[in-house]
């Protein structure tokens, strides 16, 4: 009786063992596809911050208009706005460490917050550099003009994480440098870790 027992532990902990190692690299890859996903979208916003139309003031408005509207169609974003260097946009300011980001060049992804329209979104901004201007450094870089701000629905980012697929009835998860889960596969714990966040 006790050899059985013992067999039957050791039969679990090896099943316990085989799920781990298959179930550890099928996470990994998941988050990598998911992470891929944000990358396209923060590599489209760049490029789309890259197109000298931005910031030639010789292009008609309609002309960047159409712009802004064929990105938002292609990425889901739901809206798109530029501002300057000092924060200022058309009746917004953009202010910490998003603003810290685009200065220092770097684009920035923040987490889904609710915004003024209590609609509940994450944002991504990108700067913009004059590519006709240079600056007076060593480089002779392009000079930074200011920056993109694009919001997207907060789903987008529990619709990434539909395609994966970790056994039957996983969860999977997008948790942020604190460790705030701000998206899952249960729409119920995306729209619950912000029930307490203020409108």
């Amino acid at each position: 009786m006790t050899m059985t027992v013992v067999s039957s532990r050791l039969g679990t902990a090896s099943v316990k063992y085989a799920l781990r190692e298959s179930l550890i690299p099928a996470a990994q890859i998941s988050a990598d596809m998911v992470g891929n996903s944000i990358n396209e979208i923060v590599a489209a916003a760049e490029e789309m911050a890259k197109n000298p139309i931005m910031t030639d003031g010789s292009v008609p408005e309609a002309s960047k208009n159409y712009l802004f509207k064929e990105f938002r169609e292609r990425t889901g974003a739901i809206r798109s706005t530029g501002f300057a260097p000092n924060g200022m946009g058309n009746g917004f300011t953009v202010s910490g460490e998003m603003l810290e980001a685009v200065v220092s060049g770097e684009s920035y992804i923040t987490s889904p917050f609710y915004n003024d329209r209590k609609e509940l979104i994450f944002q991504i901004a990108v700067p913009v550099y004059d590519t006709f201007r240079l600056s007076t450094d060593a480089n002779y870089s392009p000079v930074l003009v200011g920056g993109l701000v694009f919001d997207f629905d907060a789903k987008i980012l529990t619709d990434l994480l539909e395609e994966v697929c970790i056994g039957e009835g996983g969860t999977a998860y997008i948790i942020d440098s604190k460790g705030v889960t701000i998206a899952s596969t249960d729409d119920y714990s995306l729209v619950s870790s912000f029930a307490n966040t203020s409108l």
